[in-house]
């Protein structure tokens, strides 16, 4: 029943949402989503056959370094398995099933992202600054829309 609820009045669907119409919501959701997939992208480069195999095999190069950064090794570190393939997953169904505009609110609760951001502004990547605007720009949009009987952004 919800499923057909979905597809016949939300016209939620595989890759249904991709129309010529909702560009401004894929440019309203593309930070979120472009961080997203650098945090996966560089989670899985460290050792790809660790998140491949969930976490049952690693590469042999991958062992923990004695001169690497205490921030490093907590995000590229084992623990955070689980968070990045359900944030890889959640990204996945965000992506080809979902409403676009709901992603930045659907990816404010998993953690990995803005553990990723830390990440990458402890490294000195000028990009996580912009996101870090960005997160601070969106939050203050929702308080001021929620706060005038919007819906937030």
């Amino acid at each position: 029943m919800y499923g057909f609820v979905q597809a016949e009045y939300w016209n939620v669907g595989f890759l249904r949402y991709y129309t010529l119409q909702q560009v401004p919501n894929f440019l309203l959701a593309a930070p979120m989503v472009a961080l997203s997939v650098a945090g996966v992208y560089t989670y899985a480069a460290h050792d790809p056959v660790r998140l491949a195999t969930l976490g049952w095999r690693r590469q042999r190069c991958a062992a923990p370094q004695a001169g690497r950064r205490p921030l490093a090794a907590a995000f590229l570190g084992d623990g955070l398995l689980p968070h990045i393939t359900v944030w890889a997953a959640l990204l996945a169904v965000a992506m080809t099933t979902m409403h676009v505009q709901v992603v930045t609110r659907f990816f404010s609760s998993v953690p990995a992202v803005f553990w990723y951001a830390a990440h990458a502004a402890a490294h000195g990547r000028r990009a996580a600054w912009a996101v870090a605007g960005y997160f601070a720009a969106f939050g203050l949009a929702g308080v001021v829309l929620f706060s005038s009987f919007f819906p937030p952004a």
